[in-house]
């Protein structure tokens, strides 16, 4: 009898301290997420966007405003206002000697690109960005290297790796707009802007976790009806595109990290169908492409 006692003593003890220890613990995350996001209205009242951590030295001039990264590793501060469907786009090079430059947002790798001493302008692969602060980091395995080795006036003891200039978060989210490639013409405006598809384009969508997305687009095929095969990573979906127009809606699973999408179908030149002298392969005029999140 007296076990028992002491034995319902102690769970009650232990239930009232586990709820006790558990409403702190909502009490601190709730203040801590409170806290993070009085900090990211406030950024955004004061018009921030992008803070370079202490790894970039102070901003400089020729063309363009830009940084000198120093180290092997160093991250930017992004803050985004609302939720959308982006690009990271920014100019860069190396000083003397060629990097090898990988790129994350959060956690997540996100490209890996060759820069040269020769500045480049980069535009990263489309990615959802939820409303709040994301850090972009950069990640350079090979040595800096300092100016007054390499150029006998200088005496300028820096160690230098790449430049990062004109650094912006572009909103995205009628991704057809920043298809400038990838099997995709130039952009083209009839009252409403579209882009025609050759027979093929494969682009990347960076997704910072698992889950669900909802590919939408507004289809015209080109003279005849078409068969369309979109491959989203491992997974197919065909549909049937008309001359009169479809609105096509998919469900798809996007896994964290990158996802390669795939347009797949046939077209025809109007030089060859005495439709007019373009020589292009048309097949599908796209009028937008959305991807986001299924809720």
């Amino acid at each position: 009898m007296k076990r028992k006692f002491l034995f319902n003593a102690f769970l009650i003890i232990f239930i009232s301290a586990s709820v006790s220890f558990i409403f702190n613990l909502l009490v601190v995350l709730f203040n801590l997420r409170n806290g993070m996001e009085q900090t990211l209205n406030a950024y955004i009242r004061e018009g921030k966007k992008v803070m370079f951590d202490e790894n970039f030295y102070p901003e400089e001039k020729d063309d363009l405003r830009f940084r000198w990264m120093k180290g092997n590793i160093a991250s930017i501060d992004v803050v985004i206002p609302y939720d959308q469907v982006a690009v990271l786009e920014f100019f860069v090079h190396s000083y003397k000697r060629n990097k090898t430059v990988m790129l994350y947002v959060d956690d997540v790798k996100i490209d890996e690109i060759k820069v040269s001493p020769t500045r480049i302008k980069y535009v990263s692969p489309f990615m959802f960005l939820k409303r709040g602060l994301h850090k972009l980091v950069f990640i350079v395995e090979e040595n800096c290297l300092q100016p007054l080795l390499f150029e006998p006036e200088s005496n300028d003891t820096r160690c230098l790796q790449i430049a990062v200039g004109d650094f912006k978060v572009k909103e995205s989210n009628n991704i057809l707009e920043n298809l400038n490639k990838n099997g995709f013409y130039e952009l083209e405006k009839d009252g409403n802007e579209f882009r025609w598809l050759s027979n093929h384009s494969k682009f990347t969508f960076i997704s910072l976790k698992d889950y669900e997305y909802s590919l939408e687009f507004l289809g015209f095929s080109f003279k005849k009806n078409r068969n369309l095969t979109i491959f989203i990573n491992n997974l197919n979906y065909s549909y049937l595109i008309t001359p009169s127009g479809n609105y096509v809606k998919l469900i798809s699973f996007f896994k964290k990290g990158k996802n390669q999408i795939e347009f797949v179908t046939t077209c025809d030149t109007p030089l060859s169908l005495g439709v007019s002298k373009d020589y292009r392969c048309l097949s599908i005029r796209f009028e937008k492409i959305l991807i986001y999140p299924k809720d």
